[in-house]
């Protein structure tokens, strides 16, 4: 709605989005995977 209203939730969403890349990274597989399906949140939610 508001522009400090994006912020906040573009910064929430980086903030698990960055710890969930990081995690990837680390892990080759997953990382592949994930960017191909585009949706990494169901396999956050598994993990």
């Amino acid at each position: 709605m508001n522009k400090r209203d994006a912020m906040n939730q573009i910064r929430q969403f980086g903030g698990r989005l960055d710890r969930f890349r990081q995690s990837v990274t680390s892990s080759g597989d997953a990382g592949r995977n994930a960017p191909k399906r585009g949706k990494p949140a169901p396999k956050t939610e598994l993990a």
